[in-house]
């Protein structure tokens, strides 16, 4: 009897390992697919900021609620808003 529960607990928790670590990455790589990174530096490219301190080529700015250090490289189109 506690061999056969035994077992039963052995079993379960190997299925519960497999459908955790192997069907459920494999279900949200089909249906999610890959999409692009929202977070970290690319993330922000083409973004629409709002410039908080500007001080030249640098400053800081404010994208999604969150205060990020910003800098122009010559890619920055200036857009004003009133």
């Amino acid at each position: 009897m506690l061999k056969t529960i035994i077992i039963t607990i052995e079993i379960i928790f190997i299925a519960f390992e497999l459908i955790e670590h192997l069907i459920f990455p494999l279900f949200w790589f089909i249906f999610k697919g890959r999409k692009r990174s929202t977070y970290g530096v690319m993330g922000m490219i083409g973004k629409v900021v709002e410039i908080k301190r500007w001080d030249k080529i640098e400053g800081q700015v404010l994208i999604k609620l969150n205060k990020r250090r910003g800098n122009d490289r010559g890619h920055v189109l200036p857009i004003r808003s009133v």
